[in-house]
């Protein structure tokens, strides 16, 4: 298990549509950038994660993403203006994330090309921020220190994260891979053939779904997201919202919980000016702990296992 406490902004451009096209096209077996991303932070057993869209394409990013497992930020464009770039959706990101995070990675819609290897190497770093470099060149993702928030976020730039580092007298720190992908982006790449190679390299890699199951299946990557917000939120009813499912689906998942474990993952409170909160309970956190512990260990054995299987050569 990792000594941090991780969570992911994965910032949706809306520029992933033309690489859609051609996979569709080619029929090629790779994901969309917004599904390719979630996948692979999921495989580095990262499940925090979150999204955060403009108004205009919060619609058509969780229903891509419905099943994923996410949580969906959508600002409003008082909060970020009619047509906000990268850096102030990042902003308004960085600023929704809970206390006890400490370690953040930041990927944009736009360089969907870094793989997992990469992201497993950052996360070994010590000193941060950093990002992946390959030939010399910085890439792709940020993994930034939470500490680092405020005087990001803060950062009078029109040059971006990079220029946000800059002006806050952040030191930017890299580590070198064996990874073209962490240093290309869909807005610079002219090639459709240079898209399709970047696709299929290393393209087949473990993909699973672990659950918990007693007379039936009732808890898996769902569920312990749902836990994990509604701790974050205070709210069952916000955490629902935030997954993108119903209020009456999240009280079926906590209710099939209880059936098949015999205790209660959540206490509600009652009123008050607030009209009420939702915590878990001791029962709750341990369960969403080992489940979490347990998803880690197993992921990073299958992740083995492929390895020593698939790239023996």
């Amino acid at each position: 298990m990792s000594r941090y406490n991780y969570a992911v902004l994965i910032v949706a451009t809306g520029q992933g549509a033309d690489l859609e096209q051609i996979i569709q096209k080619r029929k090629l077996p790779a994901l969309p950038p917004l599904r390719r991303l979630v996948t692979l932070f999921q495989q580095a057993g990262l499940n925090n994660i979150s999204v955060v869209a403009p108004e205009n394409l919060a619609d058509t990013v969780k229903k891509d993403l419905s099943r994923m497992g996410v949580r969906f930020l959508i600002p409003s464009s008082e909060q970020v203006g009619d047509e906000p770039d990268a850096f102030a959706l990042e902003c308004f990101g960085l600023k929704e994330f809970e206390a006890d995070i400490q370690r953040i990675f930041i990927a944009t819609e736009n360089t969907p090309f870094f793989r997992l290897e990469t992201v497993e190497q950052l996360m070994q770093a010590k000193h941060l921020p950093v990002v992946p470099s390959y030939d010399g060149i910085g890439g792709h993702p940020l993994l930034i220190d939470a500490v680092q928030i405020p005087n990001i976020v803060n950062a009078v730039t029109t040059k971006g994260m990079q220029g946000a580092l800059v002006n806050a007298k952040i030191t930017k720190h890299y580590i070198n891979v064996a990874d073209e992908g962490s240093i290309m982006s869909l807005s610079k790449i002219t090639s459709e053939e240079a898209i399709v190679r970047q696709l299929t390299v290393s393209s087949i890699r473990p993909a699973t779904k672990l659950m918990l199951v007693s007379s039936h299946v009732f808890f898996g990557p769902g569920a312990a997201q749902l836990l994990r917000l509604i701790e974050e939120t205070g709210s069952v009813r916000e955490a629902s919202t935030r997954m993108n499912i119903s209020y009456s689906k999240a009280w079926k998942i906590l209710n099939t919980i209880r059936e098949q474990t015999g205790f209660e993952t959540v206490f509600r409170q009652q009123g008050g000016v607030s009209g009420g909160s939702a915590k878990l309970t001791e029962k709750g956190k341990e369960l969403l702990t080992r489940y979490t512990q347990f998803s880690e260990r197993c992921n990073n054995a299958i992740e083995t296992i492929f390895n020593e299987i698939f790239e023996c050569d």
